[in-house]
């Protein structure tokens, strides 16, 4: 109890509603933050562009043991492959994405698996993951879709002409 009701009803007055503001923020910024929630996001390919000549045999996107997303068994059973895949879901930031592509103007095999720990963004939000594959190399970029192209980049995707992108495997 208050000895000095006027003075304590006056001061809740101002403490309750910062309280309430710094809690609403709080709580916004945390879940705004926090790389473990689930956005919608895409993993994508086309190996019809940029040269590339390959057709993908399988890929996962995994986050630490747990596959995120993979093709259909239906598009690798018959051992031809895919020339493309755009697939979004509500999923967690990865960890790695295995690839593995037929090589169409030599015949080899070729497989990768880039580790994305520490260079995909926190927040994928309005963010997108595309990949390459040219004769034994695999690229990884992520694409802002709400950002305009960096014209200063020489060697863009034609995925990413009118985007900013930034390639984060290999470095």
């Amino acid at each position: 109890m208050c000895i000095l009701p006027n003075f304590c009803r006056s001061r809740l007055r101002f403490i309750l509603p910062a309280v309430g503001i710094f809690l609403s923020f709080y709580s916004i910024g945390g879940c705004a933050l926090k790389p473990d929630r689930e956005v919608l996001y895409s993993v994508a390919f086309d190996t019809r562009s940029d040269d590339q000549h390959a057709r993908v045999l399988d890929y996962k996107y995994m986050r630490d043991s747990v596959t995120l997303m993979a093709p259909i068994a239906e598009d690798v059973e018959d051992g031809q492959g895919m020339v493309a895949s755009n697939k979004s879901l509500w999923m967690q930031r990865g960890t790695s994405l295995y690839v593995k592509w037929k090589d169409e103007n030599t015949g080899a095999v070729h497989e990768d698996t880039a580790d994305l720990r520490g260079k995909l963004p926190l927040d994928m939000t309005d963010k997108d993951i595309r990949f390459t594959v040219k004769g034994s190399q695999l690229a990884v970029y992520v694409l802002f879709s709400k950002e305009p192209p960096d014209r200063s980049k020489s060697e863009r995707p034609n995925f990413a002409t009118s985007v900013r992108f930034t390639k984060i495997y290999p470095q």
